[in-house]
């Protein structure tokens, strides 16, 4: 949208920010009073005595639930878990193997491991 003059510009702006402004006290009044106040407890009613004797341990009643809860989270470890090492390789290598996409380290590693020699060398 291209503007004739800065006037018009300085207009439509001020249009703008009209639209935004922060209401004054009988419209923040008005409104307060039109909203519906929303209450969820409404929604449930409260437990009576005789419900709280009939209630069980959430171990008795959803043993699966419980049990779901102590596993452990994020990723499960790994009995022989990778190393982390520092190794230095050409600038080439690393932009050839990363050109390959995602999982390069590991195609690097798999490159290692089948290096390796068969037997091992005495000392």
């Amino acid at each position: 949208m291209e503007f004739e003059c800065d006037e018009e510009k300085n207009r439509a702006n001020r249009a703008k920010v009209r639209i935004f402004r922060k209401a004054n006290r009988r419209e923040a009044k008005s409104m307060a009073q039109n909203k519906k106040r929303i209450r969820p407890d409404d929604e449930l009613p409260e437990m009576t005595k005789k419900e709280f004797s009939l209630a069980k341990p959430l171990r008795d009643a959803m043993p699966d639930v419980v049990e779901a809860m102590k596993r452990g989270r994020g990723r499960p470890k790994v009995a022989d878990p990778k190393q982390r090492v520092s190794l230095r390789l050409d600038p080439r290598v690393v932009a050839a193997y990363k050109a390959t996409g995602t999982g390069w380290q590991s195609r690097i590693n798999d490159v290692l491991a089948a290096a390796l020699p068969k037997h091992r060398a005495k000392r």
